[in-house]
């Protein structure tokens, strides 16, 4: 089973809605499709052979179906439908009756300690059996998605636990920011904890005329506070020290992705030595 942005379902969810998720899920289509499924895969509906026979067998299935599905008026289904649907799906009677949101109870429990959607948890679980594929791609020396995963999180974790530990401010954090800067809107306290050293000789800056310069090697452009000035909310206001009608502009979006990338660079590289000192010592 999938799981992807199909669940968690809500939890006011009907059990059509439930039952039409799970084909969704599935990727069936149609209650004609699920009902041939159904017939073909669940050993209790024995196959004849005799066309008429088989094909009634699965018209009195699809009928079924269509009653549970209804939007208008649902029929309640019985605890033998419940339990077919159970069987084809691999789901738990829990889901269709309303009890959890997910269709398996890990599922449910893996949500509700992380908050992973589904496609996050189906992701996690497809790495797990990558990981246990002996004639996968990768050869055993080579650290698996999964492995990748574990460090990365063991390693924020005991970060938590040091005393520079800034909280919510890991790679996470960083990958996200950097995700997203087009769609941030600055504010004063992102504005200084951003970190002007990120802008380097070079970087290119607009003056308030629209003409295009270069930050030079000698260190004249310094910030210029938005209570001295008119401030752009997308941009980041610099003056010549010693001439401050002299404004200029940088992008904040470039400048805060640019600030993320260093970040979750850094992270890499703490992470990069830890693993060396773990083998070191192992040794």
């Amino acid at each position: 089973m999938k799981y992807a942005n199909i669940f968690p379902v809500s939890h006011e969810a009907t059990f059509s809605q439930r039952l039409k998720a799970l084909m969704e899920d599935t990727g069936i289509k149609n209650n004609t499709e699920l009902s041939k499924e159904i017939f073909n895969k669940l050993e209790k509906h024995k196959k004849t052979g005799d066309y008429d026979v088989d094909k009634a067998t699965m018209e009195s299935i699809r009928k079924k179906i269509v009653s549970h599905t209804s939007t208008k008026r649902p029929s309640v289904p019985s605890a033998e439908s419940v339990k077919d649907y159970c069987d084809f799906f691999h789901c738990d009677p829990s889901f269709l009756l309303g009890y959890i949101d997910f269709p398996t109870r890990e599922a449910q429990n893996v949500y509700e300690m992380t908050g992973l959607s589904g496609k996050a948890i189906s992701a996690l679980q497809a790495f797990s059996q990558d990981s246990k594929n002996e004639n996968g791609l990768f050869q055993a020396q080579y650290a698996t998605s999964i492995e990748a995963i574990d460090f990365v999180l063991s390693y924020c974790y005991d970060a938590r636990n040091h005393s520079n530990y800034a909280r919510g401010l890991d790679i996470f954090h960083f990958i996200w920011s950097y995700l997203n800067a087009d769609n941030v809107e600055m504010n004063t306290p992102e504005r200084y904890r951003c970190g002007f050293s990120d802008i380097n000789d070079g970087d290119k800056i607009v003056k308030k005329s629209g003409k295009e310069i270069t930050i030079g090697k000698d260190g004249k452009l310094t910030v210029l506070k938005s209570d001295n000035t008119e401030f752009d909310e997308s941009k980041i206001t610099f003056h010549e020290k010693s001439n401050s009608k002299n404004c200029y502009n940088v992008e904040f979006a470039g400048l805060y992705k640019k600030h993320a990338l260093g970040e979750i660079e850094k992270s890499l590289d703490k992470m990069k030595e830890t693993l060396e000192k773990e083998g070191t010592d192992k040794k």
